[in-house]
């Protein structure tokens, strides 16, 4: 990574109000929002029930992973003390309310549990019969996910506030600031907001190593139980850490399209979305994509050297049968091969327009992966695809983008756009003002 020599006026950034996005992008937002719900809709009524369920199954995991990894992002970034982190860390924050819409719409899966999951009639597994319960699973893995948001939202809501205490610690704040809404900031501003600012940040730093072990154990176990347990005889001790390795890779590329959204519409901050930022924010996407296709091609490596035969039919028919194979080599193409050799490029890393293409096109491609992972398991080797199908799939993935951007759009126009506790601490810190390490003679 690369450090911003570029002093950011943080005195001047603390004048202006909250960010203001086009009311034509929350209409148009809206509006895919509707078709794409009516097209599931007529899917069902449609008497395709197995390719509905199997896509609203695969919006959920998706949007589960962009919003549980958005926080842990935040608290990565914290951990490294990166100083280019305080201009974007509000978009990963942002995605913790994407989290919550996941969580609530697990819920509606249980409708369709008995289609997409082989325990979902309520029979049990062989040797599992109690523990994958409907009910039992559900519950363990609800109550975990609970557990884990309210957490990130606390964590989150901290750094928020801290941003708001900055902004009304002067007089000449903007008039944005004034709702009821945000008072309980009030009185860190009234005091000596340094000192409080310091003492929540170091309460943050020691959190957030917490947070990120919090996420990695809940999305492997959730993998585990609701991603993996869709086939009875499959296993992977890798595919925990897959799901939630490939969820923060989503989360990456979603900050990247949203970053430049941010540079495109708050003038502000638009310089500190610069060639350095986005060159180091092009590097972590091309090291995911990297790691993306380890995990892949580990499991995959495990069953070969080990000469495991009854685990083999699961990557047999995601790679040999029609049409799941094309759709297979596409999330290889569009996941690894289209983003790594487009990012081996210092300018492309540098361009924003340039990145935007494979940061897009590894979107797209998280989401056929995530359809390649439940589908089959749903479908076996007994699909057709036809055009109707192909809508409502694609319906799947516009849905599943307009609820991050649409989320994520409004937090950011509700709370500052700039990080500036996080910009001080860090600051102070990189200076030498505040030493988080005792010094031992």
């Amino acid at each position: 990574m690369h450090v911003h020599f570029k002093e950011i006026p943080v005195e001047e950034l603390r004048k202006y109000g909250k960010a203001r996005f086009y009311k034509a992008e929350f209409s148009l937002l809206i509006l895919v929002l509707v078709l794409t719900v009516g097209l599931l809709m007529l899917g069902l009524l449609g008497k395709e029930e197995k390719l509905v369920w199997s896509v609203i199954w695969t919006i959920i995991v998706y949007l589960l992973g962009v919003g549980m990894a958005g926080p842990a992002i935040s608290a990565i970034l914290l951990v490294v003390k990166a100083r280019w982190s305080s201009v974007a860390v509000r978009i990963f924050e942002s995605f913790v309310i994407v989290g919550w819409l996941a969580f609530f719409l697990l819920w509606v899966i249980w409708f369709g549990k008995e289609i997409l999951f082989p325990w979902g009639s309520g029979e049990g597994l062989p040797g599992r019969e109690f523990y994958m319960q409907p009910w039992f699973a559900f519950l363990r893995n609800g109550c975990l996910l609970f557990f884990y948001l309210c957490y990130a939202t606390w964590f989150v809501m901290k750094s928020v506030r801290l941003d708001i205490a900055y902004i009304l610690s002067k007089n000449d704040y903007h008039r944005d600031y004034l709702d009821w809404e945000y008072i309980g900031a009030k009185w860190i501003a009234t005091r000596n907001f340094f000192e409080q600012n310091e003492k929540a940040h170091r309460q943050l730093c020691w959190h957030a190593p917490i947070l990120i072990l919090f996420y990695a154990v809940t999305m492997s176990l959730f993998g585990f139980e609701f991603i993996m347990g869709m086939d009875p005889i499959w296993y992977s001790n890798l595919f925990g850490a897959h799901y939630a390795v490939t969820s923060l890779y989503l989360a990456w590329c979603f900050g990247f399209c949203l970053s430049v959204n941010l540079k495109q519409n708050i003038k502000p901050i638009s310089a500190y979305f610069d060639q350095q930022f986005f060159w180091d924010l092009g590097k972590l996407i091309f090291g995911f994509a990297m790691l993306w296709a380890y995990f892949s091609f580990s499991q995959y490596l495990v069953q070969w050297y080990g000469n495991l035969p009854e685990e083999t039919a699961w990557i047999a028919l995601r790679v040999r049968d029609y049409p799941w194979n094309i759709l297979m080599w596409f999330v290889f193409g569009s996941c690894f091969v289209f983003p790594f050799l487009t990012l081996l490029s210092q300018d492309v890393k540098k361009n924003w327009q340039l990145l935007f293409v494979p940061a897009v096109v590894a979107v797209i491609g998280l989401y056929g992966e995530r359809f390649l992972l439940i589908a089959p398991s749903v479908f076996g080797y007994d699909f057709t695809l036809t055009t109707w199908n192909a809508t409502l799939i694609i319906s799947g993935f516009f849905f599943s983008v307009a609820c991050v951007l649409y989320f994520s759009l409004h937090f950011l126009s509700h709370y500052p756009f700039f990080a500036f506790g996080r910009h001080l601490f860090i600051d102070a810190v990189k200076k030498g003002d505040i030493k988080l390490v005792e010094e031992f003679s």
